[in-house]
């Protein structure tokens, strides 16, 4: 598969998990008061890089990586979009302090969560105050099989003004544990077994996306399959390279405009994007060679003192980065796309699982993946 590092900045999570039902009861105090904020703009900066850094890149290179799709639980009254944006966050840094590497809608494998409200209440001091109390239960679940590989649960509690800000609240309270570490850890084995075993399934699944063109989503496909899984990821690596020269010629022209965009918002400035840019126009095409005169006159106008300054190396690992980010881009909304057209029930689920039957009630549907997307594009792509 391609270098983890830099796969990593997707939030890119490695799902290797299997545990036990247990329940962990979590009592919470809480004093809600304004919030205001004194801080200078040097320490605001420092607080804004701490808060990023709890999504720890060094966690998530990982060479036996498991990638998954983030599955969060359905929209209520009180779990609206927003607040469901917050869990895929939450979740997001669960996955993270996990060394989970790589989050795509492409996966079969998810890591899910439910809530399930247990105590709904109005506090009968004043000022009157909203209470809630979920059961949470988290899974690692095969969402073509819907067998799970795995759960754990807990209880969360909220208070707020309002219940979707006690929802709110009581999000904050989904951190990682000792419980949900040792079910990530658990259900690895079970995860490469099923690539193992279903390799003609992705396979099929792969040929049916080149077939429709969908060259993205074919390439997501073949991203989500583990390092661990030999037979199966040894196969995906060779098709990689193929569908990813299909895909460049399917986004030709769409990329060498993107690739004047970038060229004329840096100006004198240095930005790896154009790089990106350009190794993303499959060689020897018209685009390519007008995309390298393009980069030879821009690369010529670059000022050439702040270019000394970033040595060869950095310059290259910027520019794969960008270009990491980028391929992501495309595989990522080509997953939304293939999310929004899929059967809630596919021809592969196993209609015999009650949990199957239940996994609708349970989980948000298509639409979660325009969700995880907003939130990955503030997370990743503004920074």
């Amino acid at each position: 598969m391609k270098k983890s590092f830099i796969v990593v900045i997707l939030f890119s999570f490695v799902f290797v998990s299997c545990g036990n039902n247990t329940k962990q009861s979590q009592g919470t105090t809480f004093a809600p008061q304004e919030r205001t904020s004194s801080l200078s703009e040097v320490e605001r900066e420092q607080a804004l890089a701490e808060k990023r850094a709890i999504v720890d890149v060094e966690t998530l290179v990982s060479p036996h990586s498991v990638r998954m799709t983030i599955l969060p639980p359905a929209l209520t009254e009180d779990i609206t979009e927003s607040v469901c944006e917050s869990i895929i966050m939450q979740m997001l840094r669960i996955a993270s302090a996990n060394g989970i590497a790589g989050v795509n809608g492409s996966s079969p494998i998810a890591f899910a969560a439910s809530l399930n409200p247990i105590e709904r209440t109005v506090t009968g001091s004043a000022p009157q105050k909203m209470l809630i109390k979920y059961d949470l239960t988290y899974y690692v679940l095969n969402t073509q099989t819907w067998d799970v590989y795995a759960s754990v649960a807990t209880e969360i509690v909220g208070v707020g003004d309002s219940f979707e800000q006690a929802a709110r609240a009581a999000i904050e309270e989904m951190k990682d544990s000792p419980k949900i570490q040792a079910m990530i850890t658990q259900s690895e084995e079970r995860i490469i077994s099923w690539f193992e075993t279903n390799k003609s399934v992705v396979e099929r699944q792969v040929d049916l996306a080149c077939g429709n063109k969908e060259y993205a989503y074919a390439l997501a496909l073949l991203h989500s399959v583990p390092e661990a899984a030999t037979s199966c990821n040894k196969w995906a690596c060779q098709k990689q390279e193929q569908v990813l020269a299909q895909l460049k010629a399917q986004v030709a022209h769409e990329e060498l405009t993107a690739m004047k965009d970038a060229i004329a918002a840096a100006q004198s400035e240095y930005s790896p994007a154009v790089a990106a840019h350009l190794a993303m126009l499959p060689v020897g095409s018209p685009e390519a060679k007008e995309g390298k005169r393009l980069y030879d006159n821009y690369m010529a106008q670059v000022d050439k003192e702040r270019l000394r300054k970033i040595d060869a190396e950095e310059r290259r690992r910027q520019e794969e980065f960008e270009l990491q980010k980028l391929q992501m881009k495309y595989e990522y909304e080509a997953a939304a796309q293939a999310s929004k057209n899929r059967s809630a029930n596919s021809e592969n689920s196993s209609s015999g699982s009650d949990f199957a039957g239940k996994a609708k009630s349970f989980f948000c549907g298509a639409s979660v993946m325009s969700m995880i997307g907003h939130v990955l594009s503030r997370c990743l792509f503004i920074l």
